[in-house]
């Protein structure tokens, strides 16, 4: 429509970046003004960008990395804390599912706690695992989050770690004694103290309490 002599008229122009980064177009605007009929306008700008970060214990994990949990009592529940940190300079949306486990093996995993669902650049959240160790021996899982970070909309990495329990083993004079076995001590006459000794092990790989 026509601009009126000195009239003002206002041009809105929709941008969407495609990536995350630097983007740039040409505007060209075409009048009846005789001195430049087509007029050239050169736009650029920098598209912002969420980034996800995954800590644990202040350790970050890069894509794809192995978080070994080590050691962890077969049947035993126990919890286990990760840092979301958004280092990006726009805000980090959770997909509306966040979490989910892949390929879990030896193990039961259980959502216990997640982030709020935008993080401002900046900011931390924290997710929490339940895990219980099924097995005696390796166990394994693949933890994805979903966001809309540019670069990595799924971010990755492994679980690992081992289950495994206290182990008792019972010797007297170096003979094993199995659980219910009969242990003879010979001869032992009346009224003359005698001192009996066992040797007791753990065989297992986590500490052994005697109640």
């Amino acid at each position: 429509s026509p601009v009126a002599p000195g009239a003002t008229a206002e041009l809105a122009l929709r941008v969407e970046p495609v990536a995350a980064g630097p983007f740039s177009f040409t505007l060209l605007l075409a009048s009846d003004d005789l001195d430049t009929g087509l007029w050239t306008l050169f736009v650029e700008g920098q598209a912002r960008d969420a980034e996800l970060g995954i800590l644990r214990e202040g350790l970050p994990l890069a894509e794809g990395a192995t978080d070994d949990l080590g050691l962890l009592r077969r049947g035993l529940p126990v919890e286990r804390s990760w840092t979301i940190h958004n280092t990006g300079d726009a805000p980090l949306r959770f997909a509306e599912v966040p979490l989910r486990v892949e390929g879990a093996a030896g193990l039961e995993l259980s959502l216990v706690e997640l982030p709020q669902a935008v993080l401002e650049p900046g900011e931390e959240g924290i997710f929490v695992l339940g895990l219980v160790p099924e097995v005696l021996g390796p166990f394994a899982a693949t933890i994805v989050l979903a966001s809309d970070d540019a670069d990595r909309p799924e971010a990755r990495f492994h679980l690992t770690g081992s289950g495994d329990e206290p182990d008792i083993e019972l010797r007297r004079d170096g003979q094993l004694l199995a659980d219910g076995a009969l242990d003879p001590v010979g001869n032992v006459d009346p009224a003359v103290p005698r001192t009996l000794a066992w040797s007791l092990r753990n065989a297992g790989g986590l500490p052994l309490l005697l109640t």
